[in-house]
């Protein structure tokens, strides 16, 4: 089982998006399980999981991850489960603040599904230095950092980069960052054309650059699974990087 984990210190990146889209078009080909560690719930209302059970009752020990996991609404591929989240998933810093090895509880729980889901994909809160970013990333084999092209989600890259770097050095070390993903792009923009532009100079980008458009925002909305092309393109793109 790989695991990604989708990382941000910033909203409106586009990311719990890329989750939704990513997750249903690998789920075609191969068995996913999505984690929604965001309070705000975006990914899990997207894909309908059932809310009797999440990821707080999980992490907490009140049940097994297996009890836990449930299934997409019939609109996605059978192979796509979930793990949902609720609102009580923001008390866990100050409930594991006197943990010592509170930053291994996600691997931790992991570790008992190892085998049963070809991957694993973890939709992370913008909330630098919480144990729900902070614990995807100990738990997983890859990175995934995307950017919106815009000045402000650009500004936070190499804040992030950090994160990833001192989390290499003391808590995961096989831990990898892909390329990052130029997200949300709108040609019209020169902002955008610019932030593009610095993207490509100043980091490793993947060569698919994923659009602005409202009908990955209505199919996501209306619970169906992801036919954007440029998606679709970014999705085998990764995939070849996890494969090599």
């Amino acid at each position: 089982m790989k695991i990604i984990t989708i990382a941000k210190h910033k909203g409106g990146v586009g990311a719990s998006t890329l989750a939704w889209a990513l997750s249903s078009i690998w789920a075609k080909t191969k068995t996913v399980l999505v984690w929604d560690f965001d309070p705000q719930q975006t990914l899990t209302m997207a894909l309908g999981a059932e809310h009797a059970v999440n990821g707080y009752d999980v992490l907490t020990g009140q049940i097994h991850i297996n009890e836990g996991i449930s299934n997409a609404t019939p609109a996605y591929p059978p192979n796509l489960k979930m793990i949902g989240s609720t609102g009580m998933m923001a008390r866990l810093d100050s409930e594991t603040a006197s943990n010592f090895d509170r930053h291994h509880l996600v691997s931790d729980v992991v570790e008992k599904i190892v085998g049963k889901f070809d991957l694993l994909v973890i939709d992370t809160p913008p909330s630098e230095g919480s144990i729900l970013t902070i614990g995807p990333m100990v738990a997983c084999d890859y990175v995934l950092i995307p950017c919106s092209c815009d000045d402000a989600s650009y500004q936070q890259i190499p804040r992030l980069q950090q994160t990833v770097a001192q989390i290499k050095k003391r808590l995961n070390p096989r831990i990898k960052e892909l390329p990052i993903v130029p997200n949300l792009f709108d040609q019209r923009l020169t902002m955008d054309r610019q932030v593009l532009a610095a993207l490509k100079k100043n980091y490793s980008t993947l060569n698919t650059v994923v659009p602005k458009r409202t009908s990955i925002r209505e199919e996501m909305a209306a619970g169906l699974h992801c036919t954007n092309p440029e998606l679709i393109a970014l999705a085998n793109e990764i995939m070849e990087l996890i494969n090599d």
